[in-house]
């Protein structure tokens, strides 16, 4: 049994619905809604990555008192991690063109 694949897919989703809630509270706060019409609207624009993030820091910081800088690494964390990942692999593979046309 993967048990690892489990937890892990425990704390994603974990993650994703403390965010999710995140953005429906900034939202509620900043377009003086309902909770129920705030978590409506961020349903549909958590999949909207910069919105989502800016939504939902500012509903960590707002809402929630969250000090800036944790609450943009909870949000941003996948956005930096892809950006990490693509450039360490555009770094290889720069070097590996390199290597194999002699340079």
């Amino acid at each position: 049994m993967n048990y690892l694949g489990y937890v892990a897919y425990a704390g994603y989703l974990v993650v994703g619905l403390i965010q999710l809630f995140a953005i429906a509270a900034g939202l509620s706060f900043a377009l003086g809604v309902s909770d129920f019409f705030g978590f409506a609207l961020a349903f549909f624009l958590t999949w909207i990555p910069l919105i989502g993030i800016v939504a939902g820091v500012y509903g960590a910081i707002t809402v929630w008192g969250w000090w800036w800088l944790w609450a943009v690494l909870f949000f941003a964390w996948p956005t930096l991690l892809w950006i990490i990942v693509m450039g360490g692999a555009s770094v290889v593979d720069w070097l590996d063109t390199r290597r194999a046309n002699g340079g």
